[in-house]
């Protein structure tokens, strides 16, 4: 029997020029929303002792809509903030042809990234009991098992 521990996670994302995002835990999707503003994105889900992604594709922006983006504003869990945490974040765009073709040298991921200007998938990997993640990320000193 596997053991489950709630996490409560609280992402607070800005959308400029009404981007949609569709949002959830590894393979399950929460919801789909439209940002207006900023909105802050409420969860508490019972996980595994394992390694989890929460993610959030961005994927209405087209060129007509060039000023559309996402910007991840902070990250919490179980209450905490820090922005180590947002900036473990990974950022996947996926660049618009042919555009993309006559670049060099074009990142495929692009960690620690909080601003999202093209469509793309942004994912934030972390392990569950959530206290021994959130010690390693704050650096906090050895723990012992």
């Amino acid at each position: 029997m596997d053991t489950k521990y709630n996490t409560r996670f609280a992402v607070t994302l800005t959308g400029i020029d009404n981007p949609e995002i569709t949002y959830g835990v590894d393979q399950d999707t929460i919801n789909t929303i439209t940002i207006n503003g900023t909105v802050i994105l409420y969860f508490s889900l019972d996980l595994t002792t394992a390694e989890h992604k929460f993610f959030f594709e961005f994927a209405n922006k087209t060129n007509n809509t060039p000023d559309r983006m996402v910007v991840v504003e902070s990250v919490a869990v179980e209450g905490i903030t820090a922005d180590r945490l947002k900036w473990s974040g990974i950022y996947t765009p996926d660049y618009p042809e042919p555009w993309a073709s006559t670049q060099t040298n074009l990142a495929q991921t692009l960690p620690g990234a909080t601003h999202l200007g093209w469509n793309g998938r942004w994912e934030l990997p972390f392990t569950v009991p959530i206290f021994t993640w959130l010690h390693q990320k704050e650096h906090l000193g050895w723990i012992y098992s």
